[in-house]
């Protein structure tokens, strides 16, 4: 008799041990699956503003591209107009030379 309470109360302390340390880790998991859903929605926000954040800059990227191509386009004009005036004073300098020979 003496033996069967002897072990049942070190059955009761091992169980008393074991239970702290279990429910604490329930109770660990409990509240990480309570916050799941608000880390959730966070990270998402996140995720969220850094995409506008991306297009943002990737609009910024595409309006400079956007003035450089006009940039260019005007100084092809510019040069397109001046070769062709130079050519046709070429071309009136040429024609006033040969009635000169």
């Amino acid at each position: 008799m003496l033996l069967v309470c002897k072990l049942s109360l070190l059955v009761s302390d091992c169980l008393h041990d074991l239970s702290s340390p279990l429910l604490q880790a329930l109770a660990s998991l409990l509240v990480d699956l309570l916050a799941f859903p608000q880390d959730f929605e966070v990270e998402f926000e996140l995720l969220i503003v850094k995409l506008e954040d991306g297009l943002h800059i990737f609009h910024a990227l595409l309006k400079g591209l956007h003035l450089l191509l006009k940039l260019d386009f005007l100084i092809s004009l510019i040069v397109g107009v001046l070769r062709s005036e130079s050519l046709e004073q070429l071309g009136v300098l040429l024609h006033l030379g040969s009635f000169l020979v």
